[in-house]
């Protein structure tokens, strides 16, 4: 079984209790964009791609959230340069 972060898990407990957080869903879900994600993320099951997912978004969202945490704080300056 796998967590969040897709680590094996080998604790009967620890399968307890991530298996008390898993809910069977039922979704309608364009299976094109289902299986380019499963590829590019290089995800063995459906499953785990959308697990996958989800945490780059969760990710996305942190960054973002400390981005604006800092935003008129901090200097950043432009490692390339336009062309």
């Amino acid at each position: 079984m796998y967590t969040r972060d897709c680590r094996v898990i080998e604790s009967r407990v620890e399968v307890h209790a991530v298996a008390a957080l898993m809910r069977d869903k039922h979704l309608r879900l364009d299976q094109q964009r289902l299986s380019k994600v499963k590829k590019v993320l290089r995800a063995r099951t459906e499953t785990e791609a959308l697990h996958a997912a989800m945490d780059r978004v969760l990710a996305d969202a942190d960054i973002d959230r400390a981005l604006r945490q800092v935003k008129g704080k901090v200097n950043v300056e432009p490692v390339f340069e336009p062309k």
